[in-house]
Parts: C-alpha cells; sequence; structure tokens
C-alpha cells in the first residue's frame, strides 16, 4: 500500500497535537501531509478512500489570493475560514483516519449514504 496511510496519520496527529488555531493546524495538515499522499491510482487503496480524500482536497482548494495569484489553493480557502467550518474539516480528516485504520485491521471498508 502507498504511503497513504503514513500521511493520513501525520495530518491527524498535526490536528491533535499541533499548536495554534484549529486553521492553522488544519493547514500545514492538508499541504503538509494531506496532499502528498500519493496514492490517487493505487489499486490497493479502496475508491472510498481515494474519494474521500479527493473531496476533502477539492472543497479545501476552491479559492485564489486575487487576479492572477493562484499561489496556495489551501491557504486562500482555509483563511476567511469560520472556526466551525475548520473544525468540520479537521474532524472528515479524523474520521478519514479512524476508518482507514479499521479498514487496515479489519478489512471493513464504510459505505457511503
Amino acid at each position: 500500500m502507498s504511503n497513504f496511510g503514513v500521511r493520513l496519520r501525520g495530518a491527524a496527529e498535526i490536528l491533535a497535537t499541533g499548536e495554534g488555531e484549529v486553521k492553522n493546524r488544519l493547514g500545514l495538515a492538508v499541504t503538509n501531509e494531506l496532499m502528498l499522499a500519493d496514492f490517487p491510482n493505487d489499486p490497493s487503496i479502496p475508491r472510498y478512500f481515494r474519494d474521500k480524500q479527493a473531496q476533502i482536497l477539492e472543497e479545501l482548494s476552491t479559492r485564489t489570493w486575487g487576479p492572477g495569484l493562484e499561489g496556495d489553493r489551501v491557504r486562500a480557502t482555509i483563511h476567511p475560514m469560520r472556526f466551525k467550518t475548520a473544525a468540520s474539516f479537521a474532524r472528515r480528516i479524523w474520521q478519514l483516519y479512524n476508518e482507514f485504520e479499521e479498514y487496515k485491521h479489519s478489512g471493513f471498508i464504510p459505505q457511503d449514504g
């Protein structure tokens, strides 16, 4: 299996034990770990996990700093976010981490819906 589990665990650790407010920890978890989980085409990772990771990254990269300034789309998206929204994204990453750990131990893949 690719480094997905390692990167997801790293993201969960940043969210749980990192310093600063949730928006800062979310930005670090996504840019330093979750974006680097290079598994999109790894058939050994079930589609459920690939889709969840892709959805989180897509939703966290919707803004730019301004016209002609592509830069760090994740930070540009997180910066104006309210605490409650950032906490919701952090919970989604934490849930994905827990689901993947369960999958590694039992082979159980959650169902959407």
